[in-house]
C-alpha cells in the first residue's frame, strides 16, 4: 500500500518502463525506451481511495528494482507522500500530510515468498505502522472516508 500525491486519471493500470540507477545520487531515472544499463520495470496499481488531494493505492511488483514504486509513481506525476528524494514539496497536500509520516508512505501489507530448498510458499501479513495509520486517520477526519 502507498499514499501518493494527487488523483490518478486511470484508476488501475500497469506501468512498464526502463530504470537506470545513478549510484552517486542514489536515485533511479525512468525512461520509456531502452537505455544502456537500464533494466525493465513493471508495476501494477489500483486506486483504493481518494481524499484531500491524495490517493491510497494497492501496488503489485512484477519486477524488483531499486526504488521501483517510488520512481514509477513520481514518473507519472504522483510521488509518494513523505518521499524527500522523488518529491512532494510542490503540492499543498504533500506538504500538509507529509509532516505526519517519518518517511515515504509506503508499506508492504503482505509478503509472499517461496523457500528455495523446499519450494514451500510462505505468506506474511504485516500491520500498518502508526505513522501510516495517522495519515489515513487525518484524511478520514477532513473529508470523505478512505
Amino acid at each position: 500500500l502507498c499514499v501518493v500525491v494527487g488523483y490518478l486519471k486511470k484508476k488501475s493500470g500497469i506501468l512498464e518502463s526502463y530504470m537506470l540507477k545513478n549510484e552517486k545520487k542514489n536515485r533511479v531515472f525512468v525512461y520509456d525506451h531502452p537505455v544502456e544499463g537500464a533494466k525493465t520495470a513493471k508495476t501494477g496499481y489500483k486506486v483504493l481511495a481518494e481524499s484531500n488531494g491524495l490517493s491510497l493505492l494497492e501496488v503489485e511488483l512484477f519486477t524488483g528494482r531499486t526504488h521501483q514504486i517510488r520512481a514509477h509513481m513520481a514518473s507519472i506525476g504522483h510521488p509518494l507522500l513523505g518521499d524527500p528524494l522523488y518529491g512532494q514539496e510542490k503540492n499543498p497536500a504533500g506538504r500538509k500530510y507529509g509532516k505526519l509520516i517519518s518517511g515515504q508512505c509506503l508499506h508492504a501489507k503482505e509478503l509472499e515468498l517461496v523457500l528455495p530448498s523446499t519450494k514451500e510458499k510462505m505468506r506474511f501479513e504485516c500491520p500498518l505502522p502508526g505513522d501510516f495509520l495517522s495519515v489515513l486517520a487525518a484524511l478520514r477526519k477532513e473529508s470523505e472516508p478512505l
